[in-house]
């Protein structure tokens, strides 16, 4: 399980953010009982750092937004994650590096899981125990923020494989 520090004043984090280009980006939100999906946890790998940062905090979340949109953010399976974090702020990526799409295009298994890949890239198992766990809950039990940690603990690592890889092949440009 990896370290993780839990967020709920977004704003304090920023600098961190911005000392790094890529960051690991991952989300929860519940769509279950409303028409557009309600963003619950942003989780955020920056180095060896992790964040759990809860979006539903009273206050300014502005500077974490912008700071984070300035960002190339790494991700899996990416379309519901983009879309969620434009619907609760509006903001988009600078740039997309998505993990899914890159194992695709070294031939990986098609459409292939976030836990398949780190099993296939570093031969770790990660559980999927809280896939459906109700991420709105207050406070977050612990072992909803340590799934969520898990995330994005090997987001990073994934992309330095998967580019070199795409590199080697030339289709890192792609």
């Amino acid at each position: 399980m990896p370290a993780y520090t839990f967020v709920d004043q977004p704003g304090r984090i920023v600098p961190t953010l911005e000392s790094h280009a890529r960051i690991g980006l991952d989300t929860e939100f519940m769509r279950e009982r409303t028409y557009f999906s309600q963003l619950c946890l942003v989780q955020v790998s920056a180095g060896s750092d992790i964040y759990c940062v809860d979006p539903l905090v009273d206050g300014d979340m502005g500077a974490f937004w912008s700071a984070l949109s300035r960002r190339t953010w790494i991700a899996h399976a990416a379309r519901q994650d983009i879309e969620v974090i434009y619907q609760a702020a509006g903001h988009m990526p600078s740039a997309l590096f998505d993990t899914q799409v890159a194992a695709g295009l070294l031939g990986m298994q098609p459409q292939i899981g976030y836990g398949n890949l780190v099993n296939e890239l570093f031969d770790v198992e990660l559980p999927k125990s809280h896939t459906r766990a109700n991420w709105a809950e207050r406070p977050l039990p612990d072992r909803y923020l340590e799934y969520a940690a898990e995330d994005v603990e090997y987001l990073l690592p994934a992309y330095d494989e998967l580019a070199e890889r795409l590199e080697q092949k030339g289709r890192l440009a792609w």
